[in-house]
């Protein structure tokens, strides 16, 4: 199976660290050690770091900023993954095997999925409902894998888009 890294997932799966934790933030340098120690969290440090520190909100940012910064940017990037799916299916898709088709559709039905997971929990942040963001973000960390997992004959078309972020 090959090792996916999408912008929007790798962010979200250990963001759910950032609401448990149980200290609040009152200084930039303790908004930077959470966002140190989600980051720790996920499969690559640095390019959790990154994405956290690209929006100009994160530096003192609390723990459900953070959230904001981490899901937005999982939505924003599932949404888009969504939609290239769908434009490879829709534009390339006579081109492709069977197997590949059949991969192809079911990555769309995974990110369909992640994008309403993401929905949800951005919508809980609004709302102040955390009782299930702990599960519904790992659960959404679990899509690109599942849609790796389901072709069948190697690696997806896009494997090398999301190793690039």
């Amino acid at each position: 199976m090959a090792a996916v890294r999408s912008a929007s997932l790798t962010v979200a799966v250990a963001t759910w660290f950032i609401l448990l934790c149980p200290a609040l933030i009152s200084s930039a340098e303790e908004a930077k050690e959470l966002a140190s120690q989600v980051c720790r969290n996920t499969t690559d440090f640095s390019f959790c770091q990154d994405a956290i520190y690209a929006d100009p909100r994160a530096p003192g940012a609390n723990r459900v900023v953070l959230a904001y910064i981490a899901f937005g940017k999982a939505y924003a990037n599932g949404t888009d993954t969504r939609a290239y799916i769908a434009s490879r299916l829709t534009s390339g898709g006579a081109n492709e095997s069977e197997g590949v088709l059949t991969g192809m559709k079911n990555c769309l039905t995974k990110y369909d999925e992640a994008v309403q997971t993401l929905a949800q929990i951005l919508g809980d942040l609004d709302s102040e409902t955390y009782y299930e963001l702990d599960k519904r973000s790992l659960e959404v960390g679990r899509f690109p894998a599942a849609c790796e997992e389901g072709f069948k004959v190697g690696a997806s078309p896009w494997t090398e888009r999301f190793r690039k972020g």
